[in-house]
């Protein structure tokens, strides 16, 4: 490409922000770019992660233009490691936004000065490949094609700005499959794949004329739009620009626009998110055999724990005094592991669809006594008030009376750890339609420093579905 400066202007913004967050992309970098020359000074045109007051704008002091730093050349400027480089170590990308490696490439210049330079930075040292650089340098003589007379698209200057403002790029196809008009993105595609200007390119199949747009999937789609008359949307990757695409062929009076969008950075994410997703899955799979053989590994030192306080009690050899209460914890702390181990059990049966209810009409006043009953230890250690309504029209219903109860143990124990001592309890149930509703609230003692209000935390259960012989 031609780089007489006195044919050259520097891109406009549009341009510029579109480079800036292209060059971001294809290289993988925080931070992307353009500063133009002007004056003998260099201006932030454009510009991707900077950080304030950069990112508005700003003129660069002239010891740390690009222009000084790469020398009169116009060379690219490679440092893989900016605080150790002593063109870089003292530059605001280094000093003032923590950057710790750059590379810069001119815009134009080739017989000149360059008119300006696309940079991308990276907080963190980085070996740039000669591939890289190279890329790059083409970004950047893209952006410098589109200040180059062009041959309008039909329908004059008009149209070629409306198809300019379209975001991505777009292309137009003849019923014969012939290329049209395009617009800047599109041509920037097209010169890359082909290394030939769009005016080479328009009037020509556009299978031949650029096949690793229009491969046989893409044509096989084409057809199918013209031929079903409605869009056809699809992903494709092109191995020369490393980039995934989506194409949106949409098809008008014979003709077919084709629309494409750069998704790479979205695939590589989705494909992230893919990838730790399977990873938290297998993780959580992991933890929940683990668990499962936990509480297997525990039952048996649990039952000979269990096995020997019966066995102390029924001997009395521990009534009464320090023993006797000792034995009351250990009996408390027993029952306490066996509710946990069964928890963990039915937490690995219910993630894993194996936990069934055995529903049956229920006595809900025995069920309730029972998780009483169980939870009565630790309400009576922490000095609690336990006050217990029933509804007369949900004392009998359609549950399974093991998990309800398991259910309202778990309610009334919580409610007691976690309530101040000497707080109160309420269980209550009433009827919601044909369901039964259960409720636990805490409701904390007054602190006698303070004149506030008690709190009240409750717990629901259900709803639970009434017996049909229910009274």
């Amino acid at each position: 490409m031609s780089r007489d400066p006195a044919r050259r202007t520097a891109p406009s913004e549009e341009t510029l922000d579109r480079l800036t967050r292209l060059a971001a992309r294809s290289l993988q970098a925080p931070v992307a770019l353009v500063a133009c020359a002007a004056e003998g000074r260099e201006v932030l045109k454009s510009g991707l992660g900077l950080p304030e007051p950069w990112a508005s704008g700003r003129e660069l002091p002239p010891g740390d233009s690009f222009s000084r730093l790469a020398g009169d050349g116009g060379e690219p400027l490679v440092a893989a490691d900016a605080r150790q480089d002593p063109r870089m170590r003292e530059h605001p990308a280094v000093k003032d936004w923590g950057m710790g490696t750059c590379l810069a490439v001119p815009l134009a210049g080739a017989g000149g000065p360059p008119l300006g330079w696309l940079v991308v930075l990276g907080p963190e040292p980085r070996a740039w490949s000669g591939d890289e650089v190279a890329l790059l340098q083409d970004l950047a003589d893209l952006a410098m094609r589109e200040t180059e007379p062009r041959a309008a698209p039909a329908g004059g200057g008009e149209r070629a700005a409306l198809l300019d403002g379209v975001p991505g790029g777009l292309y137009l196809l003849d019923p014969d499959g012939r290329l049209t008009e395009m617009n800047a993105e599109a041509g920037q595609l097209f010169e890359r794949l082909t290394q030939r200007r769009c005016e080479e390119l328009l009037g020509r199949d556009v299978g031949e004329a650029c096949p690793e747009v229009a491969d046989s999937v893409a044509l096989a789609e084409y057809r199918r739009a013209q031929a079903e008359q409605r869009a056809r949307t699809f992903e494709a990757y092109y191995p020369a620009l490393r980039r995934w695409f989506e194409v949106r062929a949409v098809p008008s009076s014979g003709r077919l626009a084709v629309h494409f969008q750069d998704v790479t950075e979205r695939k590589r994410l989705q494909r992230m998110l893919l990838e730790k997703s399977e990873r938290l899955a297998e993780e959580e799979r992991n933890k929940q055999e683990f668990l499962v053989r936990l509480a297997h590994a525990l039952r048996n030192p649990l039952a000979s724990i269990r096995n020997a306080w019966h066995l102390l009690g029924e001997l009395g050899s521990a009534e009464g005094g320090e023993a006797g209460q000792a034995l009351e914890v250990v009996g408390r702390q027993v029952e306490q592991m066996s509710r946990l181990i069964d928890d963990l059990l039915d937490v690995y049966r219910l993630t894993h669809g194996q936990l069934a209810l055995q529903k049956e009409p229920a006595d809900l006043v025995a069920v309730v006594a029972r998780a009483i009953e169980a939870a009565r230890p630790l309400l009576e250690e922490r000095r609690h008030e336990l006050a217990v309504t029933l509804a007369p029209d949900v004392l009998r219903l359609e549950a399974d009376p093991a998990r309800l109860e398991q259910v309202l143990g778990n309610l009334l124990h919580n409610a007691a750890q976690f309530t101040e001592p000497g707080g109160r309890v309420e269980l209550t149930a009433e009827r919601a339609e044909d369901a039964v509703v259960l409720q636990c609230a805490t409701t904390a003692s007054a602190s006698p420093r303070t004149d506030s209000p008690t709190s009240s935390t409750p717990s629901r259960t259900g709803p639970l579905p009434r017996a049909a012989a229910g009274g």
